[in-house]
């Protein structure tokens, strides 16, 4: 579990999230933390900032469309499931959901899942398409028993 508050550590640091972070989750080999940044860059450049974010932790880009992506949310599904009640199945295709969901309500969304060597992340940020108002930052990290 230590290892899951290092990596999150260092996601929040990078995008000068660290202040007002907190666990929206911890559980036994989950944790999910969410934060607004006090960074302020171009809406274009999300997508390279999620890319330097995954070099800093280290971490392998997963296509979000492959069948390891879809292990990788099965997985952090069980993991919710045995610490608490959730009704409904696992959506092998919520990542892209949540971003289409996201932008929709006219949110420019990036996210990227990361294979770590023990552990997978989800490293998703959004802030309005406008370029008004904060970013906000989600990390979902779940240990992967390497």
């Amino acid at each position: 579990m230590v290892q899951l508050h290092k990596t999150a550590s260092k996601v929040m640091d990078f995008f000068e999230s660290f202040k007002g972070s907190r666990p929206a989750l911890n559980v036994d080999k989950l944790l999910v933390v969410r934060s607004q940044s006090r960074q302020n860059f171009p809406l274009d450049e999300m997508e390279s900032k999620l890319d330097e974010v995954g070099k800093i932790i280290g971490g392998k880009e997963v296509d979000p469309i492959s069948n390891e992506a879809k292990d990788i949310l099965n997985e952090m599904d069980e993991i919710l499931r045995n610490s608490m009640e959730i009704s409904g199945s696992v959506d092998a295709n919520g990542f892209m959901r949540m971003k289409n969901d996201l932008e929709t309500m006219g949110l420019q969304t990036e996210f990227k899942i990361f294979a770590l060597k023990h552990s997978n992340a989800v490293i998703a940020i959004w802030k309005d398409r406008s370029g008004i108002g904060p970013l906000y930052v989600e990390v979902t990290i779940c240990d992967n028993g390497k």
